[in-house]
């Protein structure tokens, strides 16, 4: 018998609409940036579109991966200190990230370290899917659990991508955070 599993045919369906989710969302984010030429960070774009493919040239896209063969801009863990300068983002992405990462408290206060005062942050992650790769995929973050990361941005938005089947337990979610002026 062979150790190979297949996906399921749900599972299948779950992903299609999380992508789908995830693009409209990185598009509905870009729109909502103004500044022409905002410097913007994509966190981990790997085999997904990034960022610098959906900006149309607007914004300057740098990247942040912990696997070399990405060729990031930086090369570092989102969960410790990189070499990128405090405040020096408008905006940073961080699709499907934050499940894979050791300490998403870390990865929160990384991202707000390097964000400009005013500056947001993008985020989507699953809740109800499987488990999945890059391995290890450690975190499934709910409503309440993104509020307490995010508790000391402002103007934080949270959106659910839902199962009409199972009461309180959405596939995927989407986050919008502004970082305090006063930080």
């Amino acid at each position: 018998m062979s150790q190979e599993k297949k996906i399921s045919i749900i599972d299948q369906h779950i992903y299609k609409k999380i992508r789908v989710q995830v693009k409209e969302f990185q598009v509905k984010s870009l729109a909502k940036m103004s500044l022409q030429g905002a410097i913007i960070l994509d966190i981990a774009p790997k085999i997904h579109e990034g960022i610098s493919k959906l900006s149309d040239g607007r914004f300057l896209v740098e990247t942040l991966d912990i696997d070399p063969q990405y060729k990031p801009t930086y090369l570092g863990d989102l969960c410790a200190k990189t070499d990128i300068p405090d405040n020096k983002f408008d905006a940073v992405f961080c699709t499907e990230v934050l499940e894979h990462v050791s300490n998403p408290f870390n990865a929160i206060l990384e991202i707000e370290r390097v964000l400009k005062p005013g500056g947001w942050i993008f985020a989507t992650c699953p809740f109800g899917f499987r488990i999945h790769g890059p391995l290890p995929d450690n975190w499934r973050i709910s409503e309440h659990g993104w509020r307490e990361l995010l508790k000391s941005f402002e103007d934080v938005e949270i959106h659910s991508l839902d199962d009409p089947d199972r009461f309180l337990m959405p596939f995927h979610y989407s986050i919008r955070g502004k970082k305090k002026l006063n930080f």
